[in-house]
């Protein structure tokens, strides 16, 4: 497969239909990268290409993405959600779906200064996420309420789209639901899909290769793991709703990854 820059030879951003069919395909090298020794079930693997865009790999990182985040979740108090866009037809016009998504990043690096000095304490698990026409918008997942009104105007002095806290799309109902929607993760590579504060660690899995990030693990295990290191935390999600969580993004993963286990 070529590799496609995002700036063709006229500085024009690529296609967005390109970029959705690239993420419908699993990368040709990916599988034909050597093996990788899973020490708890002594058995290899094929070794993945890893990328966002790839098909198969996405689903992998998704999956482990899913436990890290909800860990963090639990230890942080990340009961806060709201979402914020990039602007309207008149933004559009000025900017096209690729750079939208730099506009939207510094943005939002001006919005979290902002927010900071009046709550210092703050921290944040932020999602760069696609619209249905490729344009940027954002979900934020926060450990601290943060007024409407005041988020509002700040969106308005940065020129940013409109903000949105809804009480029906909690911090669970992104997790089980838009979390999960192959349509927003289809946004330009080599960009970040997942941010967070300095004190929130995302990506544990690429040191920790242990059961836990497995994707033989019991559902069961994840979930004590869960409660034994960060407690449980009714405020957040119930008992039932923490098993739909889990099972959702077991799912998720199983039914739409080609592993190819070799058993030693």
């Amino acid at each position: 497969m070529e590799n496609i820059n995002f700036k063709d030879l006229n500085n024009k951003a690529i296609s967005y239909d390109i970029i959705k069919n690239r993420y419908k395909k699993k990368y040709p090298l990916c599988g034909s990268l050597g093996y990788v020794y899973n020490i708890d079930t002594d058995s290899l693997y094929d070794a993945f290409c890893m990328r966002w865009s790839c098909n198969n790999c996405r689903h992998i990182k998704k999956w482990k993405y899913f436990i890290e985040i909800l860990k963090n979740v639990y230890a942080f108090g990340l009961d806060k959600h709201f979402v914020i866009t990039f602007g309207g037809k008149e933004k559009r016009k000025l900017t096209d779906w690729y750079g939208s998504y730099r506009f939207m990043s510094k943005k939002w690096d001006s919005m979290l200064k902002r927010l900071k000095r009046k709550y210092p304490d703050l921290k944040f698990i932020l999602f760069a996420r696609a619209q249905k026409d490729g344009y940027c918008h954002y979900h934020i997942l926060l450990n601290k309420y943060i007024p409407w009104s005041f988020l509002n105007k700040i969106r308005k002095e940065l020129g940013l789209g409109f903000v949105s806290i809804q009480r029906n799309k909690s911090v669970a109902d992104y997790l089980m639901v838009d979390y999960w929607k192959e349509s927003e993760w289809v946004i330009p590579e080599r960009l970040r899909h997942v941010r967070s504060s300095h004190d929130i660690i995302l990506n544990n899995f690429k040191k920790n290769n242990n059961k836990i990030y497995s994707y033989d693990t019991k559902i069961e295990y994840m979930l004590n793991d869960i409660k034994n290191k960060y407690g449980y935390r009714s405020d957040l999600f119930d008992e039932y709703c923490i098993n739909k969580l889990i099972a959702r993004s077991k799912k998720e993963f199983v039914n739409k990854i080609d592993i190819n286990s070799k058993n030693s």
